[in-house]
């Protein structure tokens, strides 16, 4: 989930087209408003298994950013927080609380308006983002592996039991 103040729609919504084209299934407020928006942002926050919020004075100022945030840490969510300012506001800020020590990255200004690092910087969310997918899909792939292994293995079975008893007839008869 993308969660980001409006005034910051630009930035947002570009590394999300970013994702996207990674192969990330993106929620962004954007696209995926509908009825109730309250309950479409608990819902966005209860199905995504990291948090990308782009942090910034905007961000720190507006309710609605506040209240994803919290909901999110209430939720366990992992965060990949996207720095926009290192202000004294910013850094003394709930959202700097909630991701103090984990990885963040530098989209500010000076990053932004630098391609090669602007996209340096994008590369690094999606290598973070694909690591933590990664991690979350292993239990469930290996569920899956057993599952198959668990069901080759009794075909494997059922056809060794055929093959004994057409082998047995076989023998039977000669």
């Amino acid at each position: 989930m993308i969660s980001y103040c409006w005034k910051d729609q630009e930035v947002a919504r570009k590394v999300a087209r970013h994702l996207s084209n990674n192969g990330f299934n993106v929620w962004i407020d954007i696209h995926r408003m509908r009825d109730d928006i309250n309950q479409a942002m608990l819902d966005a926050i209860q199905s995504s298994r990291v948090i990308v919020p782009f942090i910034s004075e905007a961000y720190i100022d507006s309710r609605n950013c506040k209240l994803e945030m919290y909901y999110a840490h209430e939720q366990n969510k992992k965060f990949l927080p996207i720095q926009l300012s290192a202000s004294p506001k910013v850094l003394d800020s709930a959202a700097y609380y909630f991701t103090a020590g984990m990885l963040y990255v530098d989209l500010g200004p000076k990053v932004w308006e630098d391609s090669s690092a602007r996209s340096k910087a994008i590369k690094n969310i999606v290598a973070y983002l694909t690591d933590q997918c990664e991690m979350t899909n292993f239990s469930r792939n290996m569920k899956s592996k057993t599952t198959w292994g668990i069901i080759l293995g009794a075909v494997l079975g059922i056809v060794l039991v055929i093959v004994a008893i057409v082998l047995g007839l076989h023998f039977a008869n000669a």
